[in-house]
């Protein structure tokens, strides 16, 4: 015998035990596909074992799952003891002792010792998550050397003095999803799948392995465990063909034909819904099974007997007279085919019902439990960055999967969709409000949830009460409704009707100890609603191949970058002796809005000063000459621009932009033939908003519209005797102009009286030039 490593060596262990180990597995896209959980793992490596002749390896697993973490996959654990877990009793071990003492080139394993738990494990297959494996792995990169090695590979020869490896007992079950199924993947075996996969639940027996003084290659130990794996199935015929679910048979045969004479009716909104429907059914028993197959037969029924009349005048509309014939054949074949897919989703769900029934009574009988989720798959946002994991976010992002819309039918809330936003939208954030509602923000709009429990919201689907997109914001707001701190978000809606709500309304919780809920909810709102629009003024443009791609940005205004309009007249010296000067005055205005454009009276005109226009009130906003900036916009009576107005220029940090601007006032859509929204400017610390701005459009004006000044020159003022313009019983609510007594000619507008008010006008100190002087 040959020695060739130094017996002579000291004893070494090094030992790793860890409580809770968990591993997840993350895609490019990202979202979380797989979670392995371990408890109570202990490894330990031992070296100089045996007079120093032997190294051990010690693995020890206390419990083991795996936990499919796509959202909403019907089998959420996909590898799990069937028996609670003792905490007595390992899941696995393994121990293998190597020997640093070869003979003639041989390889010794003095002993190889495997020990899985006497429990049945259940490996469920959803179909989806093998898909996305199937992606994850195409999408690997791997780094490859293209150095081609003149070194050949031994393959050496080992020897086990003993083997033992306990037996394995396994409960296979694969559930097919068809409408999940990349197009075209399994050709002509995709039907078949759909038909026979559910019905496979396969029980594998793999018996106890122990051999002595075995013998053999390293590269044969694979082939020699695949080939005792075929061995062990071939010799237990009978457990595959009892695995036959009948039941399960059944049900797919049913669902395919369902799906089938679905297609058949070629209507776009029954596909998607009844699609949509088919991915997030839970059936947990017969009465799940009978409600949602009553809810589907109904369904069908209605959406062929409102065909006959939509079908035709939606081709009418398409495709003129022509369309007609069309339409009526495709209510014809509607007409039959639609209620026959619902009856067929009647029986199949019915019998979906019986079999959960009674494989839950055949658990309960036999005290095996159902495993659940380790914990919810991780939330991932827009930005694709991974974050440390997140319990409260996981939640939340699970109520945002389950959330269910109803779908109106005749104008009645007949039928549910069910996760209507769950692939369209990234989670963001959530709150917990009042009356176990749930106000969601995603990457594309703000939704606010009713709970059924707010503890169990990421198991059971939550109920949207309604949902705002970012692209109908208007504006946010805080009130107080009678606290002392604010109470309400309220978001102003871009486009309403007379007849519907102008706004939503957010109740939060108020708590006098800890920073207010409703300020937290809406500058989430507000940060989602922001980058929204940041994004939006970002546009791709195509250039030509082998270039990088090119975006054009716009400003707050949706225009190219530019300085704001230049004025056309320069009234008082040549441009030198403007720019010397602190203040200025401007002749020339753009006019933002004039109430002539009124169709349908609503407001009340004041006394007018101007004889030829006494019913027209008009806004104007200065065009500052280059280096000034303005203070507000102009309001007063009459439809001609205003004489004169001052403007300031910007040095020192005397004046800033504002942060963004408050809703004051907007008319209805159905009142005026031009929109209009009011704003009064939000300042930085340290700055007032001396006065309001006007957008002939609902949405926020530019942040240069108006600029703040500094606490140092702004001093108190009064609004002028007569009120410019009032409109008490104006729609959505009231709105009172008043002109400010300033040189500036600047315009307050107000949802109450300016007596009922208890923000005070100011304006620039009338000695701003010589201050800002003595300061420089």
């Amino acid at each position: 015998m040959q020695n060739d490593t130094d017996t002579g060596a000291g004893l070494l262990e090094l030992i790793v035990e860890l409580g809770v180990v968990g591993v997840s597995l993350i895609d490019h896209k990202p979202r979380e596909l797989l979670y392995l959980h371990l408890q109570k793992l202990f490894i330990s490596y031992m070296t100089g074992y045996n007079s120093g002749t032997t190294s051990r390896f010690k693995l020890i697993i206390g419990h083991m799952q795996l936990d499919n973490q796509l959202p909403l996959s019907i089998m959420p654990v996909a590898l799990a003891t069937e028996s609670m877990p003792d905490s007595n009793h390992p899941v696995f071990k393994a121990n293998i002792a190597v020997s640093n003492v070869t003979s003639n080139g041989i390889q010794v394993y003095p002993h190889v010792y495997i020990r899985v738990t006497d429990q049945t494990w259940r490996l469920n297959i959803h179909e989806p998550i093998i898909w996305a494996l199937v992606d994850f792995y195409s999408n690997l990169r791997f780094v490859s050397t293209n150095n081609i090695s003149t070194v050949t590979e031994v393959d050496p020869e080992i020897r086990i003095e003993l083997v033992d490896i306990s037996e394995i007992r396994l409960k296979i079950s694969l559930e097919t999803a068809p409408t999940q199924r990349p197009r075209g993947v399994l050709g002509i075996w995709s039907p078949v799948l759909s038909a026979v996969g559910n019905a496979l639940k396969i029980q594998v027996h793999l018996r106890k392995v122990m051999h002595r003084s075995r013998y053999m290659r390293k590269s044969s130990i694979i082939p020699a465990i695949t080939n005792r794996i075929k061995r062990d199935l071939i010799h237990n015929p009978l457990h595959l063909i009892f695995s036959v679910d009948f039941l399960g048979v059944t049900k797919s045969t049913l669902s395919s034909l369902s799906k089938g004479f679905a297609e058949l009716s070629t209507d776009g909104q029954f596909l998607q819904l009844r699609s949509k429907q088919v991915w997030s059914r839970r059936i947990t028993g017969v009465g799940d099974g009978l409600v949602q197959g009553t809810e589907a037969f109904a369904q069908g029924l209605a959406f062929g007997v409102s065909g006959v009349l939509r079908k035709p005048v939606e081709s009418a509309r398409q495709y003129g007279a022509i369309g007609i014939a069309h339409g009526l054949g495709r209510a014809f074949v509607g007409f039959i085919v639609q209620p026959l897919s619902g009856a067929f989703d009647f029986f199949s769900l019915t019998v979906d019902g019986i079999s959960a029934s009674f494989m839950r009574c055949v658990d309960i009988l036999n005290n095996k439990h159902v495993p659940q989720r380790i914990r919810d798959p991780r939330a991932i946002h827009r930005d694709g960055i991974i974050r440390e994991y997140d319990k409260v976010q996981a939640a939340g992002q699970m109520a945002l999967y389950l959330a269910e819309a109803s779908r109106y039918f005749a104008c009645t809330d007949l039928f549910r969709e069910p996760s209507k936003y769950a692939w369209s939208d990234y989670y963001e954030d959530h709150f917990i409000v009042q009356n176990q509602k749930v106000a969601l923000v995603t990457n594309k709009r703000v939704i606010l949830l009713q709970c059924v429990d707010l503890d169990k919201m990421d198991k059971k689907p939550s109920k949207i009460l309604w949902d705002v997109p970012w692209e109908d914001v208007l504006a946010l707001e805080l009130a107080k409704a009678g606290y002392q701190r604010p109470s309400h978000v309220i978001i102003h809606l871009k486009n309403f009707r007379r007849s519907e709500n102008f706004v939503r309304l957010i109740k939060c919780n108020v708590d006098e100890e800890h920073e207010p809920q409703a300020l937290l909810l809406c500058s989430s709102i507000r940060k989602m609603w922001r980058s929204h629009q940041a994004d939006m003024k970002v546009v791709p443009l195509k250039v030509p191949g082998g270039q990088h791609d090119v975006y054009f940005a716009f400003d707050e205004d949706m225009r190219e970058f530019h300085s704001f309009a230049r004025p056309l007249l320069s009234p008082r010296g040549a441009a030198s002796n403007v720019e010397e000067r602190l203040i200025n005055d401007t002749v020339n205005f753009q006019n933002m809005w004039s109430s002539e454009q009124e169709i349908r009276s609503r407001c009340k005109l004041l006394s007018k000063q101007v004889a030829d226009d006494g019913r027209v009130f008009s806004i104007w906003r200065p065009l500052c000459p280059s280096g000034y900036v303005s203070i507000g916009d102009i309001a007063h009576v009459g439809i001609h621009p205003p004489h004169v107005a001052a403007v300031y220029k910007n040095v020192g940090g005397n004046f800033a932009l504002p942060l963004g601007y408050d809703l004051v006032w907007r008319n209805c859509g159905e009142d005026y033939r031009n929109p209009v929204s009011i704003w009064f400017p939000r300042p930085p610390e340290g700055y007032v908003a001396l006065g309001c701005v006007a957008v002939s459009a609902f949405e926020e004006p530019p942040l240069d519209s108006a600029f703040c000044v500094s606490e140092r020159f702004a001093e108190d003022a009064v609004y002028e005797e007569q009120i410019v313009w009032a409109s008490s019983d104006a729609y959505p609510w009231g709105c009172y102009v008043y002109q400010v007594q300033s040189k500036s000619l600047q315009f307050m507008a107000m949802r109450r009286p300016k007596e009922e008010c208890e923000l005070k006008p100011k304006k620039v100190s009338e000695s701003y030039a010589q201050q800002a002087l003595e300061r420089s």
